[in-house]
């Protein structure tokens, strides 16, 4: 029987005008320093499954060989397809993914040519690839000794074996040893697997222009039988309002962005998610955002505007708390430091925004008078914000709370005297923002409650009214609303309930 034992390097020359591919190696008989001459094989380099050139050889003297493609224009990105015929007259070929540029490639020992006589070794198996990168071979004559190479790095022995990848790639290699009492060969095949990485790309801009200063987070949405989580996987600065994120798993993302401090228009321009809208613009919320699907082998782009903050200025000041609520991470009541506020006019307008320190105080001043929806946006969970007017004779407060539980954020009044608090109530609302559909909670104690529900627009008209029986699937259609703030009343027999919500 027979074993080949193959290197292979690949060479790239970039030249004006051309590129030149190499490729030599030797094969010997294992034990010898005999060359297996003649061996005839094949290099092509292919572009979207079309075959740009090739060369063809068969080895030299000393089963060294040296062959090399000189091509013009050459694709950004290509794959280079080794074909030989080994020394059984099998047939075997390796596909090779790079990118223009000096790149090196050293095959290890696949294959083995042996001159032992006996005869029954000249057996295969076969290979199984389950969700992209769950690996079976299987020799089905169970009467060979089998010991494998895999192209994890790890070994094995049996007549099958089950491993997982965990680096991305296209064409893998196999090998088995296999031997009886009469004789000894390896077999070695390829095979097509893993998860092909994808990019996504984009530009962030502030009124079209590129900012001095900003970061970029992708942030996977992964859906679970518990609802979507979306989790910060990766981040970038910008340059020149440009980003990359290069080896992104197919799935589905959102892109946020925010100026760094060290920007000039840092407090101008509010952190802004990707949203495909016809003039550019990014989206406050991401429940209003847009998923960004990457796809194998591609890249996806995803450009957008900040949303710009309209700050009239005046005597006005609101500030607080934001303290951890009900979680199984950290302590009820604890400061959350770093959270996201965005501070909204009556109209739904973006007036400004900023973050807690470490003892979970923020603040907003300069402020006109007037009334103001505070929001804080915390990704992959609804926000119930609440409502602060600011008069001439109440013109500051620092009495807002907000408790950020796992699944929701509350935002309420310590002591509302003076000032207009709409959201401090055991009903609950969500999404809000929302986009289409809006869900409305009610407490235990007014679960299946008769009770009538008016939904009001900021000038005090009513758009909505419905008299329902209380449950957890109260649903309500604002999909043809305007943008901007609403409020809702919830009257039942024994309660009266005011909530506010933006659309």
């Amino acid at each position: 029987m027979k074993k080949l034992l193959l290197s292979l390097i690949l060479s790239f020359f970039s030249y004006v005008g051309f590129s030149q591919y190499a490729v030599m190696g030797e094969i010997f008989y294992d034990n010898t320093t005999t060359g297996v001459a003649n061996l005839p094989y094949t290099l092509s380099v292919i572009d979207n499954g079309t075959v740009l050139y090739s060369s063809s050889g068969t080895t030299a003297i000393n089963g060294s060989y040296f062959d090399s493609i000189f091509i013009s224009s050459p694709p950004s990105q290509y794959q280079l397809l080794l074909t030989f015929v080994d020394c059984d007259t099998t047939l075997d070929s390796t596909f090779i993914w790079t990118n223009p540029g000096s790149f090196y490639y050293q095959m290890p020992s696949a294959y083995y040519c042996a001159s032992s006589t006996g005869t029954g070794c000249n057996v295969n198996f076969t290979t199984t690839v389950t969700d992209d990168t769950l690996v079976t071979h299987v020799i089905s004559d169970t009467s060979f000794s089998v010991y494998w190479n895999l192209p994890n790095g790890a070994t094995a022995t049996g007549s099958s074996v089950t491993y997982t990848l965990t680096n991305y790639n296209s064409s893998y290699y196999a090998c088995a040893m296999v031997s009886n009492t009469t004789c000894t060969d390896t077999i070695c095949n390829y095979f097509a697997a893993g998860v092909q990485p994808t990019s996504i790309a984009g530009s962030v801009s502030i009124n079209n222009m590129p900012p001095q200063n900003a970061m970029v987070y992708l942030i996977e949405a992964d859906s679970t039988s518990a609802g979507t989580i979306l989790v910060a996987v990766d981040s970038t600065v910008t340059t020149q309002g440009s980003y990359l994120f290069s080896n992104v798993t197919p799935g589905d993302y959102y892109v946020k962005a925010t100026l760094l401090s060290t920007d000039a228009d840092y407090s101008n321009y509010l952190p802004s998610y990707y949203a495909a809208s016809a003039i550019g613009l990014g989206q406050l919320y991401w429940s209003n955002a847009d998923v960004v699907t990457a796809t194998a082998n591609n890249t996806v782009y995803a450009s957008f505007n900040l949303v710009q903050g309209t700050n009239a200025g005046g005597p006005g000041f609101i500030g607080g708390l934001i303290s951890q609520g009900a979680n199984k991470t950290y302590l009820e009541g604890d400061p959350i430091n770093g959270a996201l506020v965005i501070l909204l006019d009556d109209n739904g307008t973006p007036v400004a925004y900023t973050t807690s320190n470490a003892n979970g105080e923020f603040e907003f001043s300069n402020l006109a008078l007037g009334t103001y929806t505070v929001y804080t946006e915390v990704t992959g969970i609804p926000t119930t914000p609440g409502t602060v007017t600011l008069t001439s004779e109440n013109n500051s407060t620092d009495l807002v709370r907000v408790e950020i539980n796992s699944i929701f954020v509350d935002t309420y009044m310590d002591n509302p005297s003076g000032i207009t608090e709409v959201e401090n109530t055991p009903f609950k609302i969500y999404p809000n923002p929302v986009t289409t559909e809006l869900k409305l909670i009610p407490s235990k104690e007014d679960i299946n409650q008769t009770a009538t529900v008016r939904i009001f627009n900021i000038n005090g008209s009513l758009v909505d009214q419905q008299k329902l029986k209380l449950n957890d699937q109260n649903l309500f259609d604002v999909s043809n609303y305007n943008q901007g703030s609403y409020l809702m009343t919830v009257e039942t027999p024994e309660h009266s309930y005011t909530l506010k919500f933006v659309k």
